[in-house]
């Protein structure tokens, strides 16, 4: 099965066969209405002040989702709340959705899912790798500040070499513009 998204054949490994190995998104048609449930219930049980209005329910029974909501959530998981494995599947479903029926860059929006993914589940780390070097090739600064972020968590590198690699990961980082 060939991926919308990145366009690449899957030879069917992964942890499940309805995700793409190569960059982790949906293959499938997701169900809209269970993926708003279970995500409504992630929302009630973080007794959050913020309100998360991440989709519109049309008329026709059509749910459409705001990007820039679903990017709260996102960043809002990734600062400290637990999520657990379904609702993280469900997050990826709604990122699919996102690139396939509304053509977004969710190339930040990915990275920063998938980099919340590798601190708890390892199966997460090549495709988190995919998506780094898409940010590189896109000059997504998301891409260079986690690039820059792991190699500083590394350790301080006091060679001429990797006091040059910080110095241009630096000097690129400024040049690119906030998102």
């Amino acid at each position: 099965m060939k991926c919308q998204i990145c366009n690449k054949r899957n030879v069917i490994e992964g942890w499940s066969s309805h995700f793409c190995e190569k960059c982790g998104l949906y293959l499938d048609e997701p169900d809209l209405n269970k993926i708003v449930e279970e995500l409504d219930s992630m929302i009630v049980r973080w007794n959050s002040r913020k309100e998360f209005k991440y989709y519109k329910r049309y008329e026709d029974g059509h749910i459409a989702f705001n990007f820039k909501c679903v990017k709260k959530i996102i960043e809002h998981i990734t600062f400290g709340n637990d999520v657990n494995f379904t609702e993280f599947e469900d997050l990826v479903k709604v990122v699919s959705y996102l690139t396939i029926e509304f053509q977004y860059n969710i190339t930040s929006l990915a990275l920063h899912l998938f980099a919340f993914a590798t601190d708890h589940y390892v199966m997460y780390e090549k495709i988190f790798k995919y998506w780094m070097k898409v940010g590189h090739k896109e000059r997504n600064r998301t891409a260079y500040e986690y690039s820059l972020y792991m190699m500083l968590s590394k350790g301080t590198n006091t060679s001429r070499r990797g006091k040059r690699k910080e110095c241009r990961l630096k000097t690129i980082i400024r040049s690119l513009p906030n998102e």
